[in-house]
Protein backbone atom coordinates (compact mmCIF):
# COMPACT_ATOMS: atom_id res chain seq x y z
CA UNK A 1 0.00 0.00 0.00
CA UNK A 2 1.35 3.93 -0.57
CA UNK A 3 1.13 6.43 1.47
CA UNK A 4 2.29 10.58 1.25
CA UNK A 5 4.30 11.75 3.86
CA UNK A 6 2.08 15.04 5.35
CA UNK A 7 3.87 16.18 8.57
CA UNK A 8 6.88 15.32 10.21
CA UNK A 9 7.70 15.51 13.74
CA UNK A 10 10.62 14.07 15.12
CA UNK A 11 11.16 10.92 15.74
CA UNK A 12 7.64 10.54 13.79
CA UNK A 13 5.65 11.26 10.54
CA UNK A 14 2.04 11.22 9.36
CA UNK A 15 1.23 9.86 6.12
CA UNK A 16 -2.12 9.51 4.24
CA UNK A 17 -2.71 6.29 2.54
CA UNK A 18 -4.71 5.49 -0.74
CA UNK A 19 -7.79 5.18 0.94
CA UNK A 20 -7.34 8.36 2.75
CA UNK A 21 -6.65 7.49 6.08
CA UNK A 22 -3.85 9.53 8.43
CA UNK A 23 -0.86 6.91 9.60
CA UNK A 24 1.56 7.60 12.18
CA UNK A 25 4.80 6.16 11.09
CA UNK A 26 8.35 6.32 12.15
CA UNK A 27 10.42 8.73 10.02
CA UNK A 28 13.03 7.50 8.17
CA UNK A 29 14.45 10.92 6.90
CA UNK A 30 11.28 11.39 4.70
CA UNK A 31 10.43 14.63 3.17
CA UNK A 32 6.75 15.93 3.34
CA UNK A 33 4.75 14.89 0.30
CA UNK A 34 7.34 12.07 -0.20
CA UNK A 35 5.68 8.57 -1.42
CA UNK A 36 6.41 5.96 0.73
CA UNK A 37 5.43 2.06 0.56
CA UNK A 38 3.22 0.53 3.97
CA UNK A 39 3.28 -3.30 4.78
CA UNK A 40 -0.22 -4.68 4.60
CA UNK A 41 0.77 -7.51 6.58
CA UNK A 42 1.74 -5.35 9.71
CA UNK A 43 -1.51 -4.26 9.25
CA UNK A 44 -3.98 -7.07 10.22
CA UNK A 45 -2.64 -7.61 13.12
CA UNK A 46 -5.73 -5.95 15.82
CA UNK A 47 -3.25 -4.32 17.74
CA UNK A 48 -1.70 -3.17 15.62
CA UNK A 49 -4.48 -1.82 13.96
CA UNK A 50 -5.59 -0.28 17.28
CA UNK A 51 -2.15 1.29 18.01
CA UNK A 52 -1.92 3.05 14.50
CA UNK A 53 -5.12 4.51 14.62
CA UNK A 54 -4.86 6.06 18.36
CA UNK A 55 -1.62 7.34 16.49
CA UNK A 56 -3.35 8.59 13.63
CA UNK A 57 -5.49 10.00 15.96
CA UNK A 58 -3.32 11.99 17.45
CA UNK A 59 -1.25 12.88 14.86
CA UNK A 60 -4.32 14.36 13.06
CA UNK A 61 -5.12 16.18 16.59
CA UNK A 62 -1.28 17.35 16.61
CA UNK A 63 -0.69 17.92 12.95
CA UNK A 64 -4.13 18.97 11.69
CA UNK A 65 -2.59 21.99 9.75
CA UNK A 66 -0.06 19.65 7.86
CA UNK A 67 -2.86 17.15 6.63
CA UNK A 68 -5.41 19.93 5.89
CA UNK A 69 -2.59 21.57 3.59
CA UNK A 70 -1.91 18.36 2.02
CA UNK A 71 -5.49 17.33 1.47
CA UNK A 72 -6.44 20.73 0.20
CA UNK A 73 -5.96 21.56 -3.26
CA UNK A 74 -3.83 24.27 -3.68
CA UNK A 75 -3.34 24.68 -7.84
CA UNK A 76 -4.78 23.54 -10.75
CA UNK A 77 -3.19 22.03 -13.82
CA UNK A 78 -4.72 21.11 -17.45
CA UNK A 79 -3.45 19.36 -20.20
CA UNK A 80 -4.97 19.56 -23.81
CA UNK A 81 -3.61 18.28 -27.09
CA UNK A 82 -6.99 17.02 -28.21
CA UNK A 83 -7.35 14.55 -24.96
CA UNK A 84 -7.99 17.14 -22.84
CA UNK A 85 -7.02 16.60 -18.97
CA UNK A 86 -7.08 18.48 -15.32
CA UNK A 87 -5.07 18.00 -12.19
CA UNK A 88 -5.88 19.18 -8.87
CA UNK A 89 -2.18 19.73 -7.10
CA UNK A 90 -1.81 20.73 -3.48
CA UNK A 91 0.95 22.91 -2.16
CA UNK A 92 3.59 20.04 -1.95
CA UNK A 93 2.97 19.76 -5.82
CA UNK A 94 1.60 16.34 -4.97
CA UNK A 95 -1.69 15.43 -7.39
CA UNK A 96 -4.99 14.86 -5.34
CA UNK A 97 -7.25 13.76 -8.60
CA UNK A 98 -7.14 13.91 -11.92
CA UNK A 99 -9.97 14.21 -13.99
CA UNK A 100 -10.59 13.50 -18.37
CA UNK A 101 -12.45 16.47 -19.90
CA UNK A 102 -13.27 14.81 -23.07
CA UNK A 103 -13.60 11.57 -24.06
CA UNK A 104 -9.98 11.07 -25.67
CA UNK A 105 -8.86 12.37 -22.09
CA UNK A 106 -10.84 9.44 -19.89
CA UNK A 107 -8.95 6.55 -22.33
CA UNK A 108 -5.25 8.25 -21.80
CA UNK A 109 -6.11 8.33 -17.54
CA UNK A 110 -7.49 4.97 -17.11
CA UNK A 111 -4.23 3.42 -18.07
CA UNK A 112 -2.31 5.97 -15.95
CA UNK A 113 -2.23 5.92 -11.73
CA UNK A 114 -1.14 9.72 -11.19
CA UNK A 115 -2.48 9.70 -7.64
CA UNK A 116 -0.32 11.51 -5.20
CA UNK A 117 3.07 11.87 -7.54
CA UNK A 118 3.97 15.05 -8.56
CA UNK A 119 2.74 17.01 -11.02
CA UNK A 120 5.90 16.87 -13.09
CA UNK A 121 5.64 13.05 -13.07
CA UNK A 122 2.39 13.19 -13.73
CA UNK A 123 2.77 15.53 -16.77
CA UNK A 124 5.80 13.03 -18.05
CA UNK A 125 3.34 10.32 -17.80
CA UNK A 126 0.55 11.48 -19.94
CA UNK A 127 2.11 13.19 -22.56
CA UNK A 128 4.23 9.66 -22.55
CA UNK A 129 0.76 7.81 -22.93
CA UNK A 130 -0.57 10.03 -25.46
CA UNK A 131 2.36 9.89 -27.88
CA UNK A 132 2.22 6.17 -27.47
CA UNK A 133 -1.75 5.83 -28.32
CA UNK A 134 -1.03 7.44 -31.23
CA UNK A 135 -2.49 11.31 -30.76
CA UNK A 136 1.27 12.86 -31.94
CA UNK A 137 2.06 12.36 -36.09
CA UNK A 138 5.57 12.05 -37.51
CA UNK A 139 4.20 14.50 -40.62
CA UNK A 140 1.93 16.96 -38.87
CA UNK A 141 3.60 18.88 -35.97
CA UNK A 142 1.65 18.69 -32.71
CA UNK A 143 0.73 21.08 -29.65
CA UNK A 144 0.63 20.53 -26.04
CA UNK A 145 -0.77 23.81 -24.17
CA UNK A 146 -0.54 23.67 -19.80
CA UNK A 147 -2.38 26.15 -18.24
CA UNK A 148 -1.24 26.18 -14.47
CA UNK A 149 -3.47 28.20 -12.27
CA UNK A 150 -2.24 29.33 -8.66
CA UNK A 151 -3.38 31.40 -5.38
CA UNK A 152 -0.86 34.39 -7.05
CA UNK A 153 0.26 35.12 -10.77
CA UNK A 154 4.08 34.53 -9.74
CA UNK A 155 3.40 30.91 -8.30
CA UNK A 156 1.56 30.15 -11.28
CA UNK A 157 4.18 31.67 -13.73
CA UNK A 158 6.81 29.40 -11.98
CA UNK A 159 4.39 26.32 -11.97
CA UNK A 160 3.95 26.51 -15.99
CA UNK A 161 7.35 26.89 -16.66
CA UNK A 162 8.33 23.85 -14.98
CA UNK A 163 5.57 22.04 -16.03
CA UNK A 164 6.90 23.02 -19.66
CA UNK A 165 10.54 21.57 -18.90
CA UNK A 166 8.93 18.20 -17.59
CA UNK A 167 6.83 17.71 -20.92
CA UNK A 168 9.14 18.84 -23.77
CA UNK A 169 11.50 16.03 -21.49
CA UNK A 170 8.60 13.76 -22.34
CA UNK A 171 8.25 14.95 -26.29
CA UNK A 172 11.85 14.15 -26.28
CA UNK A 173 11.17 10.43 -26.19
CA UNK A 174 9.31 10.26 -28.95
CA UNK A 175 9.51 11.04 -33.24
CA UNK A 176 7.13 13.93 -33.50
CA UNK A 177 7.31 17.67 -33.88
CA UNK A 178 5.37 18.65 -30.90
CA UNK A 179 5.46 22.30 -29.25
CA UNK A 180 4.51 22.84 -25.84
CA UNK A 181 3.35 26.27 -24.68
CA UNK A 182 2.16 26.82 -21.25
CA UNK A 183 0.04 29.84 -19.55
CA UNK A 184 -0.89 31.19 -16.55
CA UNK A 185 -4.50 31.92 -15.47
CA UNK A 186 -6.85 32.75 -12.89
CA UNK A 187 -8.86 31.05 -10.33
CA UNK A 188 -12.17 32.89 -12.32
CA UNK A 189 -10.82 31.70 -15.38
CA UNK A 190 -11.23 28.20 -14.17
CA UNK A 191 -14.26 27.77 -13.04
CA UNK A 192 -15.53 29.87 -16.22
CA UNK A 193 -13.81 26.79 -17.93
CA UNK A 194 -15.47 24.08 -15.83
CA UNK A 195 -19.11 25.98 -16.30
CA UNK A 196 -18.79 25.34 -20.12
CA UNK A 197 -17.11 21.71 -19.99
CA UNK A 198 -13.48 22.58 -21.18
CA UNK A 199 -10.17 23.38 -19.51
CA UNK A 200 -8.63 26.85 -18.86
CA UNK A 201 -5.87 26.03 -21.21
CA UNK A 202 -8.04 26.01 -24.37
CA UNK A 203 -10.92 28.24 -23.21
CA UNK A 204 -7.92 30.83 -23.39
CA UNK A 205 -6.82 29.92 -26.42
CA UNK A 206 -9.98 29.91 -27.93
CA UNK A 207 -10.52 33.43 -26.34
CA UNK A 208 -7.65 34.64 -28.12
CA UNK A 209 -8.95 33.39 -31.28
CA UNK A 210 -11.75 36.03 -31.12
CA UNK A 211 -9.54 38.78 -30.43
CA UNK A 212 -7.55 38.11 -33.10
CA UNK A 213 -10.51 38.20 -35.93
CA UNK A 214 -12.52 41.03 -37.54
CA UNK A 215 -15.77 39.72 -35.75
CA UNK A 216 -15.63 38.00 -32.86
CA UNK A 217 -19.06 37.04 -32.79
CA UNK A 218 -18.38 34.69 -35.42
CA UNK A 219 -16.20 32.58 -33.46
CA UNK A 220 -18.32 30.04 -32.32
CA UNK A 221 -17.26 28.55 -28.90
CA UNK A 222 -18.43 25.84 -27.92
CA UNK A 223 -17.89 24.21 -31.82
CA UNK A 224 -14.23 25.63 -31.32
CA UNK A 225 -13.49 24.06 -27.53
CA UNK A 226 -14.14 20.87 -29.52
CA UNK A 227 -11.03 20.99 -31.89
CA UNK A 228 -7.78 20.10 -31.21
CA UNK A 229 -5.51 22.54 -30.19
CA UNK A 230 -3.11 22.89 -33.13
CA UNK A 231 -6.47 23.77 -35.15
CA UNK A 232 -7.53 26.73 -33.08
CA UNK A 233 -3.82 27.76 -32.96
CA UNK A 234 -3.55 27.45 -36.78
CA UNK A 235 -6.48 29.81 -36.99
CA UNK A 236 -5.22 32.28 -34.59
CA UNK A 237 -2.12 32.31 -36.65
CA UNK A 238 -3.74 32.98 -39.88
CA UNK A 239 -6.16 35.63 -38.44
CA UNK A 240 -2.83 37.98 -37.30
CA UNK A 241 -1.13 37.24 -40.16
CA UNK A 242 -4.25 38.99 -41.87
CA UNK A 243 -4.37 41.47 -39.52
CA UNK A 244 -0.82 42.81 -40.29
CA UNK A 245 -1.26 42.07 -44.34
CA UNK A 246 -4.65 43.67 -44.67
CA UNK A 247 -8.17 44.13 -43.62
CA UNK A 248 -8.59 40.71 -42.32
CA UNK A 249 -11.21 40.41 -46.03
CA UNK A 250 -9.04 37.71 -47.25
CA UNK A 251 -8.02 34.06 -46.63
CA UNK A 252 -4.26 33.61 -46.29
CA UNK A 253 -0.96 35.54 -46.87
CA UNK A 254 0.01 34.14 -50.04
CA UNK A 255 -3.70 35.04 -51.19
CA UNK A 256 -3.84 38.50 -49.38
CA UNK A 257 -0.23 39.51 -50.85
CA UNK A 258 -1.12 38.54 -54.10
CA UNK A 259 -5.05 39.94 -54.59
CA UNK A 260 -3.55 42.93 -52.90
CA UNK A 261 -0.88 43.26 -55.32
CA UNK A 262 -2.83 43.26 -58.16
CA UNK A 263 -5.72 46.22 -56.92
CA UNK A 264 -2.90 48.00 -55.87
CA UNK A 265 -2.02 48.11 -59.91
CA UNK A 266 -4.84 48.53 -60.71
CA UNK A 267 -6.07 51.36 -59.29
CA UNK A 268 -2.94 52.80 -59.90
CA UNK A 269 -3.47 52.25 -63.37
CA UNK A 270 -6.91 53.44 -63.57
CA UNK A 271 -5.74 56.07 -61.65
CA UNK A 272 -2.85 57.38 -63.88
CA UNK A 273 -5.75 56.96 -67.04
CA UNK A 274 -7.74 58.94 -65.20
CA UNK A 275 -5.28 61.80 -64.68
CA UNK A 276 -4.50 61.17 -68.44
CA UNK A 277 -8.30 61.26 -69.58
CA UNK A 278 -9.26 64.35 -67.65
CA UNK A 279 -5.90 66.52 -69.31
CA UNK A 280 -6.33 65.32 -72.29
CA UNK A 281 -10.06 66.59 -71.77
CA UNK A 282 -9.57 70.09 -70.18
CA UNK A 283 -6.96 70.96 -73.08
CA UNK A 284 -10.06 69.81 -75.30
CA UNK A 285 -12.48 71.94 -73.70
CA UNK A 286 -10.32 74.67 -73.45
CA UNK A 287 -9.50 74.69 -77.13
CA UNK A 288 -13.05 73.96 -77.98
CA UNK A 289 -14.16 76.92 -75.75
CA UNK A 290 -12.33 78.79 -77.60
CA UNK A 291 -12.94 78.43 -80.74
CA UNK A 292 -15.27 75.56 -81.26
CA UNK A 293 -14.83 73.46 -84.25
CA UNK A 294 -12.29 74.73 -87.21
CA UNK A 295 -14.92 75.57 -89.42
CA UNK A 296 -16.35 77.71 -86.17
CA UNK A 297 -12.72 78.93 -85.29
CA UNK A 298 -12.02 80.41 -89.24
CA UNK A 299 -15.03 82.50 -88.60
CA UNK A 300 -14.26 83.49 -85.26
CA UNK A 301 -10.58 84.51 -86.45
CA UNK A 302 -12.83 86.62 -89.51
CA UNK A 303 -15.00 88.51 -87.38
CA UNK A 304 -12.41 89.54 -85.18
CA UNK A 305 -10.16 90.80 -88.04
CA UNK A 306 -12.44 92.69 -89.37
CA UNK A 307 -13.79 94.12 -86.16
CA UNK A 308 -9.84 95.08 -85.95
CA UNK A 309 -9.96 96.70 -89.12
CA UNK A 310 -13.25 98.39 -88.88
CA UNK A 311 -12.44 99.32 -84.86
CA UNK A 312 -9.67 101.27 -86.41
CA UNK A 313 -11.11 102.96 -89.62
CA UNK A 314 -13.53 104.57 -86.77
CA UNK A 315 -10.86 105.55 -84.22
CA UNK A 316 -8.74 107.08 -87.32
CA UNK A 317 -12.04 108.92 -88.53
CA UNK A 318 -12.72 109.97 -84.88
CA UNK A 319 -9.08 111.28 -84.70
CA UNK A 320 -9.07 112.86 -87.57
CA UNK A 321 -11.92 114.97 -86.78
CA UNK A 322 -10.94 116.00 -83.53
CA UNK A 323 -8.01 116.90 -85.18
CA UNK A 324 -9.42 119.06 -87.59
CA UNK A 325 -11.55 120.19 -84.79
CA UNK A 326 -8.42 121.46 -83.09
CA UNK A 327 -7.19 122.83 -86.06
CA UNK A 328 -10.11 124.82 -86.50
CA UNK A 329 -9.78 126.05 -82.86
CA UNK A 330 -6.26 126.48 -83.00
CA UNK A 331 -6.53 128.68 -86.18
CA UNK A 332 -9.32 130.50 -84.80
CA UNK A 333 -6.49 131.07 -81.61
CA UNK A 334 -3.86 131.89 -83.72
CA UNK A 335 -5.90 134.50 -85.67
CA UNK A 336 -7.04 136.08 -82.32
CA UNK A 337 -2.76 136.07 -80.79
CA UNK A 338 -4.08 134.79 -77.44
CA UNK A 339 -4.63 130.63 -77.24
CA UNK A 340 -2.52 127.84 -77.76
CA UNK A 341 -3.16 124.28 -78.33
CA UNK A 342 -1.52 120.92 -76.60
CA UNK A 343 -2.57 117.72 -78.12
CA UNK A 344 -1.92 114.10 -76.56
CA UNK A 345 -2.19 111.18 -77.99
CA UNK A 346 -4.36 108.11 -75.92
CA UNK A 347 -2.90 104.83 -76.22
CA UNK A 348 -5.85 103.55 -78.60
CA UNK A 349 -5.31 106.01 -81.00
CA UNK A 350 -7.82 108.21 -79.02
CA UNK A 351 -6.98 111.50 -79.12
CA UNK A 352 -8.01 114.74 -76.65
CA UNK A 353 -7.22 118.16 -76.45
CA UNK A 354 -6.27 120.63 -73.73
CA UNK A 355 -7.15 124.37 -73.80
CA UNK A 356 -4.37 126.33 -72.22
CA UNK A 357 -3.74 129.90 -71.26
CA UNK A 358 -3.50 132.89 -73.07
CA UNK A 359 -0.26 134.83 -73.80
CA UNK A 360 3.23 133.43 -72.66
CA UNK A 361 1.91 130.71 -70.43
CA UNK A 362 -0.09 129.85 -72.91
CA UNK A 363 3.55 129.23 -75.54
CA UNK A 364 4.75 127.50 -72.34
CA UNK A 365 2.28 124.72 -72.66
CA UNK A 366 2.48 124.47 -76.82
CA UNK A 367 6.13 123.90 -76.13
CA UNK A 368 6.31 121.27 -73.48
CA UNK A 369 3.50 119.12 -74.76
CA UNK A 370 4.52 119.58 -78.14
CA UNK A 371 6.25 115.57 -78.11
CA UNK A 372 2.34 114.58 -77.84
CA UNK A 373 1.51 115.76 -81.44
CA UNK A 374 2.98 112.43 -83.43
CA UNK A 375 5.13 113.77 -85.81
CA UNK A 376 3.13 116.52 -86.56
CA UNK A 377 4.62 119.93 -86.70
CA UNK A 378 3.56 123.28 -84.96
CA UNK A 379 0.85 125.48 -86.78
CA UNK A 380 2.58 128.61 -89.25
CA UNK A 381 1.21 131.71 -88.68
CA UNK A 382 -1.01 131.22 -91.60
CA UNK A 383 -2.84 128.91 -88.87
CA UNK A 384 -2.94 125.68 -91.13
CA UNK A 385 -0.97 122.74 -90.42
CA UNK A 386 1.50 120.43 -92.65
CA UNK A 387 0.83 116.98 -92.58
Amino acid sequence: MKAVVVEIREPYAAALTDDGCIIKVKNREYAIGQEIEMKRRGLRKPGKIAALASAAAAVVIVSGAGAWAYCTPYSYVSLDVNPSIEYSVNRFNRVLSVGAVNGDGEEIIKKLDLKNKTIDEAIRDTVGEIGRTGYFSAEDPDEILIAASCENEQNSKKLADGLQSSAKQAVGNTSAQVEVETVSVGYGQVQEARSLGTTPGKLNLVQKLQTSVNSPESVDIQEWLKKPVKDIRKAIETAEQESKTGDGQNKGPTGTASRRGAGTSSSQSKIAAGETSSRADGRSGIHKGRFGTTKDARLKSNEKSFATKKGNSRAKAEADAKVKAAEKFAAEGNRSGRAKTGLDAGPKGNRRYDSAGRGNSGQKKTEKSGSAWDGRESFGKSGKSRR
